[in-house]
């Protein structure tokens, strides 16, 4: 297991290493920038900096800010609902923005989705081979 994960990374290095250069500048925004509202600015442009310099085809760069955005509203939508509609309270947030919950889960949101793509790239890889 260990040898296709260096065989996974050897292979496809160039897009695995912005993939994780990605995922650790905006989790470091995401810590630095976490009481202001410039988390969601940071993640856009670092979206788009990491769709502009990377290899991938256009229908897959298109898929991931697709995903991105179905999979944050989505989310934003179920936590509002169990945050608001609960007698007894669930979940709660410091600094909520937008119906109790707050505008940097979107950019916790775009780690998620990257790391689901980071995982289903390398099971589709092992698989193979």
């Amino acid at each position: 297991m260990y040898s296709k994960f260096i065989q996974f990374y050897t292979k496809n290095n160039y897009d695995n290493t912005l993939k994780l250069i990605l995922l650790i500048i905006n989790t470091l925004s995401l810590i630095y920038f976490i009481e202001t509202s410039w988390c969601i600015p940071i993640t856009v442009i670092l979206l788009s900096i990491y769709l502009l310099v990377s290899k991938k085809e256009l229908k897959d760069k298109k898929s991931l800010v697709y995903t991105w955005i179905i999979f944050s509203l989505a989310t934003i939508l179920a936590e509002s609902f169990i945050i608001s509609y609960k007698v007894i309270p669930v979940l709660k947030y410091k600094n909520p923005d937008i119906n109790n919950v707050p505008l940097w889960l979107i950019s916790a949101y775009l780690n998620m989705v990257i790391s689901i793509i980071i995982v289903n790239d390398y099971f589709n890889f092992s698989i193979s081979k």
